[in-house]
């Protein structure tokens, strides 16, 4: 997925949601040459899971389309150079919510879920957003996602 940091410089909001993600898309389209991305999301950096401010670092991604890796460098630290991180393999504790990816409930609840259950975050935390807008009515003013952190048991 490629990942662009949302802008340190304005209020975290849905106003920033969008032109943050059109810029990964277009880093992406960049980089790659590809269209349509195959998802897209938020990204909270593992070493602010446990901050006070669990949103710090975090930006939007897109994920690429499946063949597009075969465009980009092999090598990681190249990668992320690039703003494109590799989502490893293996268990991942999900969490479905409505909420939005800067606010910080949602990422706290899954959070403590993971303490609760001795699991240890091996990677960062993705926000996945399956339904946005177009699910909006009188209930639900927000988004529909899936927060997803790869963890390992606590030894």
């Amino acid at each position: 997925m490629v990942f662009e940091e949302f802008p340190g410089d304005i209020e975290r909001g849905r106003s920033m949601l969008h032109p943050t993600l059109m810029r990964a898309i277009l880093r992406m389209r960049a980089l790659t040459g590809t269209r349509p991305m195959r998802g897209w999301g938020a990204m909270l950096r593992r070493e602010a899971l446990h901050s006070d401010d669990p949103i710090a670092g975090a930006g939007s991604f897109a994920v690429l389309p499946r063949g597009a890796e075969e465009m980009l460098p092999s090598d990681s630290a190249e990668l992320a150079e690039i703003g494109v991180e590799v989502l490893p393999e293996g268990t991942y504790l999900c969490m479905s919510r409505w909420g939005m990816p800067y606010e910080p409930e949602g990422i706290r609840a899954v959070v403590a879920c993971m303490d609760k259950h001795a699991l240890r975050p091996i990677g960062n935390a993705f926000d996945f957003c399956y339904l946005d807008t177009t699910s909006y009515d009188e209930s639900h003013q927000e988004d529909f996602c899936c927060i997803q952190i790869p963890v390992a048991l606590q030894m």
